[in-house]
């Protein structure tokens, strides 16, 4: 910072600042900042204001069910928190832990009260979603299956069924609901009366306790393995993971639904005779009742009942059955339907007409609805007196129904005690009470009313002693602990909870809570309204102030959650300690905390922190790594970003860049990572940096790294030592094709491979013009020229942009009128990451025939004979007609090298035409070359990319959008124009360079046709005529040896130093695209003098006369250097700005610049 102000008095003031102005975090700092230190990523926090953050708000609404808990005044999370893995849900257990918050569970959000996504006592609290959690690995062998806690029972349901046609799973018949949750209150469905519970068919699990301990069956004990089945979810920890017992069914069940209305007499005949029928039946079959004056039929009656029937055998079996023990039921073949045993539980699932089973998966209810339910179990029928009363008050209430369960069967045989849920034998069948409206208005109260009056009325005919209800249709109704209720704490909590627990455990109340004491080791940690008695909070507290305190000062934790805690602690004198430390202790931010806070609260999440104290993280380094190309950036010495960045839109990638610049940061922006010189992944000064990597941005509609091909590395590292960040973009990667004006849209992140298959996906008469390796970024491709087949036809990728969207350093998205020409000119070929960052560019297709011909023709022989083909070919290729490229490849370690020879030729050609064409044109004109049939193929020309691409013989076309290259190398390379051709003297000494070193090449790339053309100042790049081909040198080892790396380099420069005589003068021209840090760069001491002159070193070189046209264009979009790296562009020194730009636009500035 001081380097950028240039001012010495600034150290004194900024060393003060540090020091003394302490930074008071926030809840969503806490949290943000202890989750990207444990490398958990994914993840929301709360925004300042509810329309900043709509990610926020979708993804908290996504899972809940009841509306009513989505309402704008329902306790909302300082956090949301999506673990990718069972360590980050470890990890992020524990920041919470650190912070003080409380904690909610959510798999599938259908809690009935909202308890996996609201808390009642106004404290910080955190949701921890399961959602991507949701694998199920299946073992037929065992007829067993692990299930993540996060996966609801349509995934598991669905893979159950996928490994199986034979096994099934007894638990509900709602796909949404989360296993974790109805595992752990039991789990009551279609099968449960031949095999028991959910619960009762678990056989090991994996527990998350509050000290972040991972412990299976064995190692929590019988007891707790007994408590959280059934024992209620929200209250032991978490459970990862569930080993589930696969059950045996039928290739063929019966699945029927029977809809009767008629009188309410007649009705409710029907389900008294129901009561005696359905509990009595064999376990095989499942038959319930909903009864309602709103169900299908009911209008016309005023109630209606629906007879839904399960039965584990066929059709007659099932008809026979009812037919004879409930003739009154009237049953019709067409109620009726065999299928399999996955297809009920879609049957049933409440999934669209015509739904396919693997709809299960989805995790979405399109209707969600306010609701309000409760619960009852009935141990004798009911009189037909209080049915036809039960029956007057629904038919009062048509958004109102109940569902009545049958028990008997295997739930009857199951001991009371076997699992924490109770209710078993004696009970006839359970009732679920539910009303559903769709009013977000005061009628909530009159429905929950409604329901609070039917419940009441059904007292005398439920079971009582206690009045047993189900915990998985929670009912805050029976009660709730007030945790910072100061009445509750001179009470007996134990006593005070009794009120529900006994309810939903009966006689197993007091194990529940005895276990709950011995096992969980920091009480509350998880915590259930109706569960966690405060006597355990108590028993915490009373370990000691001291602890707290410390957790306090750690996490800076905000007065107001202090003065909640002053209230659990019962000591008045703690409100002045703690009320000291937080204001008074200074939370001292590094640069990881910095940035992730910023960005966090800038709504942008897909982010990964540099790890503290060589701590390792996987994530990071792996990401980091993932777009490099050159290996020589990826060492362990090369200077490491503080964050790298994964923008998932423009807003994001625009925020990205501002946090960067409020945190003083510098910035790669990495689109594909192939930047020769590593510029797109890391920064020389040392400075703090930031990699935005623009991989999410791919529609093909501060450094940033696109593919992260820069030559010299220049989008992954700074040579500084500064803090930087990189943005990558590789999120940002559509490609939005439009035949009709023939252009696309590409956003910066997608790489070259994704945009030819867009743009052949939309035509086969239409291509681009750009180079053959797809996984090099569009962004620098297009931002330094980008030479390729089509350009002899067509130009050049830049000779083909239309229009782009450029984020200047203000953070101001333009359009190619709103920069100006003279941007646009700049940002087509004079170079990336000096001007802003282009988040997309609108591409002009290209006519291509339906037929192209690729060529592939390797020479060996004798030196001499490689070298006169060589010597031809510089005669020929530059003045083949423009539909023609023919390039040429030499080295000693290329393919078809035999030893004798040492060297070798590979001739690349692609023709706009057919193989006779082509054969007919090379043989006339280059009959040494000797083409044969086989070297030649027709192809279209998308497949004539994936011929060209490198790609593994046998890949597809869709593997061009594959951004990783599994082969990666240390490299160096130089590039070079020539203008004349070169001797035979000249050539055969190069390939006794060549010879010496198999590890080196050169690629020989013809210009003429179009190129020559083209204006030199059309744009930045200036080699066009005159230029007969340029050359890449290359050199790439796989040694992880400075020694052998200092070896390589020093042959190139050799090899690049003798090719003097031979290329262009008065500047030595060279390529951008092909970065090479050798012809010089900025640091701090030339920045001090005259950056403008110092540069003209590489700039001319790369742009010729163009220079200082781009340094005046770099003076107006970007005075203050904002984007720069080792070889970019500089600013004029500030002295020399006309000060009639201020104030002016973009494009209005840029013509009052003067130099």
């Amino acid at each position: 910072m001081v380097k950028s102000l240039g001012n010495l008095h600034f150290l004194f003031i900024l060393t003060f600042i540090a020091f003394v102005v302490a930074c008071f975090c926030e809840p969503t700092d806490l949290i943000s900042s202890c989750l990207t230190r444990h490398n958990v990523n994914n993840f929301t926090v709360l925004p300042h204001k509810q329309n900043e953050s709509p990610a926020y708000y979708r993804l908290l609404n996504f899972s809940i069910q009841n509306l009513r808990y989505a309402v704008p005044t329902a306790p909302k999370p300082v956090a949301i928190v999506l673990p990718q893995s069972r360590e980050q849900l470890v990890n992020t257990v524990s920041c919470c832990r650190e912070g003080l918050f409380e904690i909610r569970v959510r798999c599938g959000g259908h809690s009935y009260e909202g308890t996996s996504s609201v808390v009642l006592d106004g404290n910080p609290f955190v949701i921890i979603d399961m959602m991507s959690l949701n694998q199920v690995l299946v073992d037929l062998e065992s007829e067993t299956a692990w299930v993540e806690g996060g996966a609801t029972l349509g995934e598991t349901y669905y893979a159950v069924a996928e490994a199986s046609n034979v096994h099934g799973f007894s638990a509900g018949s709602c796909p949404t609901v989360g296993v974790g949750g109805h595992i752990s209150g039991g789990g009551f469905g279609l099968l449960s009366r031949k095999y028991g519970l959910a619960a009762d068919n678990v056989v090991d699990a994996l527990l998350i306790d509050a000290d972040g301990r991972l412990v299976d069956r064995e190692a929590m004990g019988e007891d707790v393995f007994w408590a959280i089945r059934g024992g209620g979810g929200g209250v032991w920890g978490i459970v990862y993971a569930w080993r589930i017992k696969l059950l045996k069914v039928p290739e063929i069940v019966t699945s029927c639904i029977m809809s009767r209305t008629g009188t309410k007499l007649h009705v409710a005949e029907l389900v008294h005779k129901w009561q005696f029928i359905a509990p009595r039946l064999e376990p095989s079959f499942y038959l319930s009742v909903f009864v309602g004056a709103g169900l299908l039929g009911g209008k016309e009656t005023g109630v209606s009942a629906s007879f839904k029937g399960f039965y584990l055998g066929s059709r007659s079996k099932a008809m026979s059955i009812l037919n004879q023990v409930f003739p009154e039921l009237g049953i019709e073949i067409e109620e009726c339907r065999e299928m399999s045993w996955i297809e009920s539980i879609a049957y049933f699932g409440d999934l669209a007409e015509g739904s396919s089973i693997s709809e299960l998966r989805n995790r979405y209810l399109q209707a969600k609805l306010y609701f309000k339910a409760k619960s009852d179990y009935v141990r004798t029928p009911i009189s037909m007196k209080g049915l036809r009363t039960a029956l007057d008050t629904l038919e009062k209430e048509p958004k109102g129904y109940v569902i009545l369960d049958p028990y008997g069967g295997e739930m009857e045989r199951i001991g009371s005690d076997a699992i924490a849920f109770p209710h078993r034998k004696g009970n006839l069948f359970a009732i679920q009470y539910m009303v559903a409206w769709e009013e977000d208005s005061l009628m909530s109260y009159k429905y929950i009313d409604w329901i609070r009056g039917f419940y009441k009325s059904m007292t005398p005919h439920v079971s009582w002693g206690p009045r047993a209800a189900y915990v998985n249709y929670m009912d805050l109704d029976l009660g709730v602990m007030e945790m910072v209720n100061s009445s509750f704490s001179s009470g007996d909590p134990v006593e005070i909870a009794r009120a529900w627990g006994e309810k939903y455990f009966l006689n197993n109340y007091e194990s529940v809570f005895d276990n709950l004491m011995l096992y969980i080791g920091w009480p509350c940690a998880f915590i259930s309204p109706c569960f966690c008695p405060q006597l355990l909070i108590l028993y915490v507290i009373n370990l000691g102030v001291k602890s707290h305190l410390l957790s306090i000062v750690s996490t800076s934790i905000s007065i107001r959650r202090s003065i909640a805690m002053v209230k659990y602690l019962g000591n008045p004198h703690s409100l002045f300690i703690i009320t000291f430390i937080a204001f008074v202790v200074p939370c001292f931010c590094d640069p990881t905390d910095i940035i992730s806070s910023c960005l966090i609260r800038h709504n942008v999440y897909n982010f990964t922190l540099l790890p503290h104290n060589g701590s390792q993280s996987p994530d990071y380094y792996r990401l980091l790594n993932f777009s490099l190309q050159n290996l020589r950036y990826a060492v362990p010495t090369a200077p490491k970003p503080v964050a790298i960045a994964i923008p998932q839109s423009l807003k994001q990638l625009v925020n990205s860049m501002r946090c960067c610049r409020e945190g003083w940061y510098e910035f790669r922006v990495r689109c594909g990572g192939h930047s020769y010189e590593g510029i797109s992944s890391v920064v020389p000064d040392g400075n703090p940096f930031v990699i935005i990597d623009m991989m999410s941005l791919n529609q093909v509609s501060v450094d940033v790294r696109c593919g992260g091909h820069s030559y010299e590395g220049i989008s992954s590292v700074v040579p500084d030592g500064n803090p930087f960040v990189i943005i990558d973009m590789m999120s940002l990667n559509q490609v939005s094709v439009d035949v009709e004006s023939e252009t696309a849209w590409v956003e910066g992140g997608a790489t070259l491979g994704e945009t030819y298959y867009a743009v052949a996906e939309a035509s086969n008469v239409h291509g681009f013009s750009a180079g053959s390796c797809p996984t090099v970024g569009v962004g620098g491709h297009i931002a330094g020229g980008g030479f390729g087949l089509l350009s002899r036809k067509y130009g050049l990728a830049a000779d083909n942009v239309v229009d782009a969207l450029l984020i200047d350093a203000d953070g101001r998205v333009l359009d190619r009128k709103a920069m100006g020409e003279d941007v646009f000119w700049a940002i087509r070929g004079g170079g990336g990451g000096d001007w802003g960052i282009v988040y997309a560019w609108k591409i002009k297709l290209l006519k291509v025939p339906e037929t192209v011909t690729s060529c592939i023709m390797s020479r060996t022989r004798t030196k001499l004979h490689v070298a006169e083909l060589v010597h031809k070919w510089q005669f020929i290729a530059p003045r083949l007609e423009p539909s023609f490229y023919l390039s040429v490849f030499v080295g000693a370690g290329l393919q078809g090298v035999d030893e004798e020879t040492g060297v070798s030729a590979s001739f690349k050609g692609f023709y706009l035409g057919s193989r006779n064409e082509a054969m007919s044109i090379l043989n006339r004109v280059f009959p040494e070359l000797g083409v044969e049939k086989e070297d030649c193929r027709e192809m279209s020309w998308i497949e004539s990319i994936l011929y060209f691409s490198g790609l593994p013989n046998g890949s597809s076309i869709s593997e061009l959008r594959n951004r990783y290259l599994e082969d990666k190398l240390y490299f160096k390379a130089k590039s070079d124009y020539v203008r004349t051709p070169i001797s035979m003297e000249g050539l055969v000494t190069a390939l006794d360079i060549l010879e010496m070193e198999p590890k080196g090449s050169v690629v020989l790339d013809p210009y003429g046709g179009e190129m020559e053309k083209i204006s030199s100042d059309a744009l930045p790049f200036p080699h066009r005529k005159g230029n007969l081909f340029s050359i890449q040198y290359m050199v790439a080892w796989e040694e992880d040896s400075t020694a052998m790396s200092n070896k390589y380099i020093d042959w190139i420069r050799g090899f690049y130093k003798w090719m003097m005589p031979y290329v262009s003068q008065g500047p030595r021209a060279a390529y951008v695209n092909y970065m090479d840090l050798d012809l010089g760069q900025m640091n701090s001491s030339i920045s001090s003098n005259d950056p403008v002159e110092a540069a003209r070193d590489w700039g001319e070189k790369y742009f010729l006369n163009n220079y200082d046209r781009l340094v005046k264009v770099k003076t107006c979009i970007d005075p203050d250097n904002v984007f720069n790296n080792q070889q970019g562009i500089p600013p004029m020194p500030t002295a020399r700005l006309n000060n009639r730009s201020e104030g002016l636009g973009v494009s209005e500035r840029c013509m009052v610049v003067s130099y």
